[in-house]
């Protein structure tokens, strides 16, 4: 079993698994996922019954720019199962949340 760790780098979002030895190995790049955006951070949409165990909404944010993505990952893979369009907001975000 192992926990996955999501960086933003630019515009693109890095998939590193890591598993409870220390080891952490890049399983998935998403490329130009915010556009011409650089990422600030990631926002993860809480299930009504709290389960995250298989996938999540994520929403991604930087500059002025937002997206939406649906994931999903096990067995040291990574899926991308739904994106939004990017929206381009008037001003910066400075931060996101789900309600």
């Amino acid at each position: 079993m192992a926990l996955c760790l999501y960086l933003g780098e630019g515009p693109d979002v890095l998939v590193y698994s890591l598993d409870f030895g220390g080891h952490l190995r890049m399983i998935k790049r998403v490329q130009n996922l915010l556009g011409h955006y650089l990422i600030h951070g990631f926002r993860v949409r809480p299930e009504p019954n709290g389960d995250l165990d298989l996938e999540a909404m994520v929403a991604v944010f930087g500059s002025k720019g937002l997206r939406v993505v649906k994931i999903s990952w096990g067995q040291g893979h990574f899926w991308e199962l739904w994106r939004s369009g990017l929206w381009n907001m008037s001003d910066w975000i400075w931060d996101a949340r789900w309600l």
